[in-house]
């Protein structure tokens, strides 16, 4: 089998649901060759879970997303001689934290008082 390239997406998704988005999406675009043989189920599990462990480091560790905030991941990945290899280099990461509802409140009401009292009375 020559080398095969391709990116695994997962779209916009929480941080609590990227690995399994990760995982599911993964085993999906390899399907074809665990059955043809040319790669083993177990390969693509090892794979996912590699980068499963090193996107928790990034996410959770180092920039402390919550569970409830957004994320969208772009892994470009190679295949060969049966194994898969992450381009660590290209991983693309685009984080979209969730703001509590009660400052979005408050940043309303107090846009809607500036209004009020710039705006002219008729």
């Amino acid at each position: 089998m020559d080398s095969v390239t391709a990116i695994v997406r997962t779209g916009t998704v929480i941080v609590g649901y990227y690995a399994t988005k990760i995982r599911r999406s993964i085993f999906a675009q390899t399907r074809e060759l665990v059955k043809s043989g040319q790669l083993s189920s177990q390969e693509v599990a090892r794979s996912a879970g590699e980068l499963n462990r090193w996107l928790y480091t990034i996410l959770v560790e180092k920039l402390v997303l919550s569970k409830a905030d957004i994320v969208r991941i772009e892994a470009t990945y190679s295949i060969a001689r049966g194994k898969i290899s992450w381009d660590w280099g290209r991983i693309k990461i685009d984080v979209y934290r969730k703001v509590d509802p009660d400052i979005v409140s408050a940043a309303i009401k107090h846009a809607l008082q500036e209004r009020i009292t710039v705006e002219p009375s008729q």
